[in-house]
């Protein structure tokens, strides 16, 4: 038994020699492994001056593979063997390397741009924007005229019937990040692409302010954000600051914000109790009294966004339905204001005429002087336009002809 253990050990140990011995002789037969070392010198030198990513491949490869296998191996005197062509190729192959790699990068990006264009022609936003995405993120300064595309397709397709709000979460995103190239001063050539193209920098940046403060509005259900956004779309030098709908939209966060006002007068009114002493009573009529005021300004504040939305429709005949609808719906704020019909045509001008207040303020409280705080306007019917949520293009009834008021770009 101990003599069969010692002779499989003694086996093992053979069998190691035998593998560093073949090892040794491998290493040996590659140096003299003359017809692949000559071959794979042929294809380095026929390929080495091709400007063709095939070709450069080729070199590549073989030029590694040459190394691998010939940088160490010697004639019989010593002398290495190839060493020109070694040491060439250690110089060469980062650069076909990089060449390599760059000129694939440009085939994907040409791939990319076509699908881009393509995809804006026939409207297939879900290609524009994957192949947006890429170019985007294969070279962010050539390509970042897309992210005025990307940020501008969630308008119009917010203000179709029935709304089509798809993209407009990467709307938002790619409408705020060029807002921030723009306005850090990157450089954008052009502003853009055909549809979604702009004039110039402050043309672009007030559509974008409108896209993002629409969509926010009538798509999020977040009107006191978007305010900010079409705020800022009427204080930029844009085509932006004489588009109806912008107007019209921020007419629609006051009328929201005044109905909640009047709401909260409802209830301080009900809350009132005739039992109770007079300084409370006082300090509740006091309450209601203050909140009129809001409620007060707040409808002015309405009326003066819906005022200069009418004075830019009517200009077009074509706006007659839109300038309307616009109309009534001004008309039903100011009855709510001063709870009659008598001086709208007057106010409404005298309104239209004064800038509009920035949102981000506070409403200033507004009381007339001969306002009864005993019996305060505690019923107010709200307007038709804000009993439910607007939907982009409307003013009361009117999306059709909305939508032929949102504006051109160009």
């Amino acid at each position: 038994m101990k003599t069969i253990f010692r002779y499989s050990v003694l086996s093992a140990v053979f069998a190691i020699f035998l593998t560093a011995g073949g090892i040794s002789a491998f290493a040996q037969d590659a140096c003299a492994d003359t017809a692949t070392r000559d071959a794979l010198e042929k294809t380095i030198r026929e390929n080495s001056t091709i400007k063709t990513q095939e070709a450069r491949k080729k070199t590549i490869d073989a030029g590694k593979e040459f190394i691998e296998k010939y940088s160490s191996c010697k004639d019989e005197a010593g002398n290495p063997i190839s060493a020109d062509l070694v040491e060439w190729l250690k110089a060469k192959i980062p650069v076909y390397e990089k060449i390599y790699r760059n000129e694939e990068i440009r085939l994907k990006a040409v791939a990319f741009e076509k699908q881009f264009f393509d995809g804006i022609n026939t409207k297939n936003w879900n290609q524009v924007y994957a192949s947006g995405k890429e170019l985007l993120a294969i070279d962010p300064d050539k390509y970042r005229p897309a992210e005025i595309v990307l940020g501008s397709i969630g308008l119009d397709e917010t203000a179709k019937s029935p709304r089509v709000n798809t993209w407009n979460d990467d709307t938002l995103k790619y409408a705020k990040m060029a807002i921030a190239d723009l306005e850090a001063g990157k450089k954008f050539e052009p502003l853009g692409f055909k549809p979604f193209a702009y004039n110039n920098k402050e043309d672009a940046l007030g559509w974008l302010n409108y896209t993002i403060g629409y969509i926010l509005s009538f798509d999020k259900n977040d009107k006191k954000q978007g305010v900010g956004y079409l705020y800022k779309a009427t204080q930029i030098k844009s085509t932006t600051n004489n588009i109806a709908e912008v107007y019209r939209s921020i007419g629609s966060f006051y009328i929201d914000e005044m109905n909640k006002r009047i709401e909260e007068m409802q209830a301080l009114v009900k809350a009132q109790d005739p039992a109770a002493p007079d300084d409370v009573k006082a300090a509740k009529v006091a309450e209601i009294k203050a909140k009129q005021g809001v409620v007060n300004g707040t409808a002015e504040r309405a009326i003066n966004a819906f005022a200069h939305a009418i004075a830019i429709a009517s200009k077009d005949p074509k706006n007659a339905a839109y300038t309307k609808a616009l109309t009534d719906t001004a008309k039903e704020i100011y009855n709510i204001r001063f709870g009659k019909p008598d001086g709208f045509d007057t106010f409404l001008a005298t309104s239209g005429a004064k800038d509009l207040a920035n949102p981000a303020s506070a409403v200033e409280p507004v009381l007339d002087a001969d306002a009864n705080a005993e019996t305060p306007a505690s019923t107010p019917a709200k307007p038709a336009a804000s009993t439910s949520s607007p939907k982009p293009g409307t003013a009361a009834k009117a999306s059709t002809d909305g939508a032929k008021s949102k504006g051109t770009r160009q």
